[in-house]
């Protein structure tokens, strides 16, 4: 819906709402679907391979290290390139890895794949919800986003017990394969019906700089941290995580937060749009100004 010039998100009963349930909730069953695959095969896959249950259960763990350490790389790629495209590439890329999986001849092959699988399937959780509130109206992005995790839920359970039965009458990679299969389908759905961006907006990284991951704070050298500024002895301000940027129409707020010998202003009000490492960087921002005040009011820092 465009109000006014601005796009303000699919109202709920609308086409684009919709498709976009529907998407997300496919993209949720892909993505979980090849995570879990495995847990079903366990003991088939250990008894083919000849490796014990702590090794065979290192194929779900390593899946979910992977996916683990690619959520914010993938954030960083949606924030320049949009949510659409990363969610496609990154689909796309796991069940491709996802249906080579089974071809593995050895359990270490096995687990190197599992590792790069999972952080392929990094980039659907990591933007899935960002791209629900840009395309979905705020009224309506709570009740949207129910749709995603039950996707994510419904691929959990049927990536086990697909290829739990499978693996029993044919062999555990022709479980995982048919996994695979489904997640194609899954995907196929998802790419066709999920609608191109309206509500999206380039942001380019930023390493340094006031806006940037890393800047350099006077007399302090380069560290993640904020601009900070007295407002009064015993009192200071820090920047707030969600502070509002231009453009955003959140209006600012401030609430004091006590630290002994002192009091830290924070502004606790959030923006309708922040990119998820823009989030985490000032999070970390946060943290550290009060380190640094802790260490300037009691000569050590805690």
């Amino acid at each position: 819906m465009v109000s006014g010039g601005a796009w303000k998100g699919y109202e709920r009963g609308s086409s684009g709402y919709r498709r976009i349930l529907l998407a997300l909730l496919c993209a949720g069953i892909a993505t979980f679907a090849q995570l879990y695959s495995l847990q079903g095969v366990l003991p088939i896959m250990a008894s083919d391979l000849r490796i014990n249950a702590a090794q065979a259960s290192l194929t779900v763990s390593t899946a979910t290290l992977g996916l683990a350490v690619a959520v914010i790389p993938w954030s960083l790629v949606s924030d320049r390139f949009g949510r659409r495209r990363t969610m496609v590439a990154a689909v796309v890329s796991a069940t491709v890895l996802g249906m080579t999986m089974s071809a593995m001849p050895t359990f270490e092959s096995l687990v190197a794949m599992r590792f790069v699988e999972g952080m392929a399937l990094g980039g659907i959780p990591s933007v899935a919800m960002a791209y629900l509130a840009e395309e979905v109206h705020p009224l309506h992005t709570a009740i949207a986003g129910g749709s995603y995790i039950s996707g994510t839920t419904l691929g959990g359970l049927s990536g086990r017990i697909v290829a739990a039965p499978v693996g029993d009458f044919f062999g555990w990679r022709a479980g995982i394969l048919m996994v695979s299969l489904l997640a194609a389908a899954a995907a196929t759905v998802f790419i066709v019906l999920s609608p191109r961006q309206q509500g999206f907006t380039p942001e380019p990284l930023r390493i340094t700089g006031q806006e940037g991951l890393v800047h350099r704070r006077p007399g302090r050298g380069t560290t993640l941290g904020a601009d900070t500024r007295p407002a009064s002895p015993g009192r200071r301000e820090v920047d707030n995580p969600f502070s509002a940027r231009p453009g955003c129409g959140v209006q600012g707020g401030k609430t004091p937060q006590r630290f002994p010998g002192g009091s830290v202003t924070i502004p606790v009000t959030v923006p309708q749009k922040e990119s998820v490492v823009g989030i985490v960087s000032r999070l970390v921002r946060i943290r550290t100004d009060e380190m640094f005040y802790l260490r300037d009011i009691n000569g050590s820092l805690v």
